[in-house]
């Protein structure tokens, strides 16, 4: 396969009829989240009824739920070096990660992803690097990485692949309408020229402008013209990849991707593993249940009163006065001839439609694996424990969806690193604030000064960067400017520069809107006894080891980021026996000392109950 514009339409062609189905239901779902699932036709029969168009939207009711549970939960990318002399660079570059998250809005990019996993069954991500168009001091330019979500709508997959994250794949197609504007400084007024706007070159359905944006944009004076484009990025038979932009038969920008360590810059997660070409999310088994919830719901809607008169004609003499006095509480009505005047209960018909609804609420729930007291809905009479156990239940049942949305933090913090080690080569500050430790400020690439021999006029010596010939973090060839020159640039002092780090990436998840106070007590206990206090005088490092495990089995929201400076210290200890013989003669004079939690009374578990 070849990045030409006959290879990238065909390989379009066959992903998107491939994944139809898919996509299809996706759309399905989406409309179902959106209660935008009801025809124009639909709407006007319900309207002329005079009927809301109401609905139980459990899709709704648990995406969000789901949404809120995942946002308590702390994902955290931690990097490792695996030398234990990089201790201070490594935690410089997670501190780098940990900013673009930040910069990045993930907070509210993240939970977008979550949605479009749980809806569609894809979690999508696209990561960069951008020239700020800012210089450091030495003339190096200064990037930094976007990173946002993209909606499963406009992807187009490759059909062989077969990867949960798609890492085995040869392409990937998006495409999207952009305006003439973005058009034009994107591509410049040439390729502009050469295209149709409101042009549908792809020939689908989900491509049309229509389709999410309706009629074309007519203003007063103008037409706002828009274009459909395509990015591809695809791999060729040579290994290269390549990011193509393009439209109909003009291709806008063809450039080879030069990430040394990062393939592409989409990032895709399935939700679930299948041994056919799709992709669904977890919602598949329940859509056909949120139909029947909500024909349910306008079934009630037509017997809201659940008395009806039947009257013969000429039974009454005013009908208008005998529907006025039926309707009222208490009423003695007039008639001329009672035979000619019927009347039905619907009380039963009624009790059958909520019948059906909690039925179908409750195989819902059975389907998705998610109980009253996951829900916080469980009975008041029902113990701490029954409810601790049925909501640790729920968990495991989800523990699909967890372990593919930690793949996808881990693959996503994996590229950030590695685009930063690439591109991160200007000497600039970052700003890290956390509510541990308030605002802090790191210096990346910090100049290596020497001597230069010469003092100034206050006898201070003058000291000057060390300067090297600078190379493009594209190719590592010798960067010139525009009269031949090459560039010269500063070497980084030591634990500043994370080029050559070489480190290990993962995922610490946990969960902090509940406590265990059994756990605690335990962990206390140990550490803080007999054992602990031998461990720390014969092995000061296993000791902060031991620390740092305790650390990640508490459930408080900054676990991750106390263990990870317990395990730095440890790491320190292990490489400087000066520092070992200290923490020894420290852990020698401390006598131990009984659990700080019983003297404070840690407050009543809620986790369990009387029987």
């Amino acid at each position: 396969m070849r990045a030409e514009i006959k290879d990238l339409k065909d390989s379009f062609k066959v992903g998107y009829e491939a994944y139809e189905h898919s996509r299809k239901e996706a759309n399905e779902a989406w409309d179902l989240y959106h209660n935008r699932h009801y025809t124009e036709e639909q709407l006007a029969v319900l309207a002329n009824r005079g009927q809301p168009a109401e609905t139980f939207n459990v899709v709704k009711l648990f995406a969000r739920m789901l949404v809120g549970y995942y946002s308590t939960i702390v994902n955290t990318v931690v990097i490792s070096p695996t030398n234990p002399r990089d201790i201070d660079t490594a935690s410089i570059l997670n501190d780098t990660v940990n900013n673009v998250f930040v910069e990045n809005r993930f907070d509210i990019e993240g939970d977008t992803i979550k949605l479009g996993g749980m809806i569609s069954g894809l979690l999508c991500g696209y990561t960069n690097v951008q020239d700020t168009g800012k210089r450091d001091e030495f003339g190096r330019p200064i990037n930094k990485i976007i990173s946002h979500h993209v909606p499963d709508s406009e992807l187009v997959l490759d059909p062989m692949s077969t990867m949960d994250d798609y890492s085995d794949a040869r392409f990937l197609h998006r495409f999207k309408w952009l305006t003439e504007d973005v058009v034009k400084r994107t591509f410049g007024k040439a390729k502009l020229d050469e295209l149709t706007a409101y042009y549908n070159h792809l020939n689908i359905d989900e491509a049309d402008f229509a389709f999410n944006y309706g009629d074309s944009y007519t203003g007063y004076y103008k037409v706002f013209d828009n274009y459909l484009i395509v990015h591809s990025v695809v791999e060729e038979d040579d290994g290269k990849s390549y990011s193509c932009f393009w439209c109909g038969d003009v291709m806008l920008e063809k450039k080879e991707i030069t990430f040394k360590k990062t393939r592409w810059p989409y990032r895709v997660q399935r939700i679930h593993s299948s041994d056919r070409t799709e992709y669904y999310g977890i919602f598949r088994e329940i859509l056909q249940s949120q139909r029947a919830l909500n024909q349910a719901v306008l079934t009630i809607q037509l017997m809201v009163n659940s008395e009806k008169a039947f009257v013969e004609k000429n039974s009454v003499d005013n009908i208008d006065e005998f529907t006025s006095a039926f309707n009222r509480v208490n009423a003695v009505i007039e008639v001329k001839k009672l035979s000619g005047v019927k009347l039905e209960t619907l009380s039963r018909d009624i009790q059958d439609q909520y019948m059906i609804i909690d039925r179908s609420l409750d195989r819902i729930q059975r389907v998705l694996g998610i109980n009253d007291s996951f829900l916080g809905m469980a009975f008041a009479s029902d113990s701490g424990r029954k409810v601790k156990l049925q909501q640790n239940a729920t968990i495991m049942s989800l523990r699909y969806i967890t372990a593919r949305i930690e793949s996808f933090y881990r693959s996503l913090g994996q590229d950030i690193a590695d685009l930063a080690s690439q591109y991160y080569h200007a000497n600039q500050m970052i700003m890290v604030a956390d509510e541990v430790v308030g605002q802090r400020w790191i210096e990346l690439n910090k100049p290596m000064m020497e001597f230069s021999g010469q003092f100034d006029p206050m006898g201070q010596p003058i000291m000057q960067p060390i300067l090297l010939p600078m190379t493009d973090p594209a190719n590592d060839d010798i960067m010139t400017d525009e009269e031949g020159n090459i560039i010269l640039a500063p070497i980084s002092e030591e634990g500043s520069d994370f080029t050559f780090l070489d480190f290990q990436i993962r995922v610490e998840s946990n969960s902090y809107n509940d406590e265990d106070e059994k756990a605690q007590l335990l962990l206390e206990t140990v550490m803080s006894g007999q054992v602990g206090q031998m461990v720390s005088q014969v092995n000061p490092a296993g000791f902060f080891q031991m620390a740092a495990l305790s650390i990640k089995s508490t459930k408080t929201k900054y676990s991750p980021n106390m263990a990870t400076i317990l395990e730095q210290t440890a790491q320190m200890l292990g490489g400087d026996p000066a520092a070992t013989e200290q923490a020894m003669m420290a852990g020698a004079q401390g006598g131990g000392q009984s659990p700080k939690s019983k003297a404070l009374k840690l407050p009543t578990n809620t986790n369990e109950g009387v029987e």
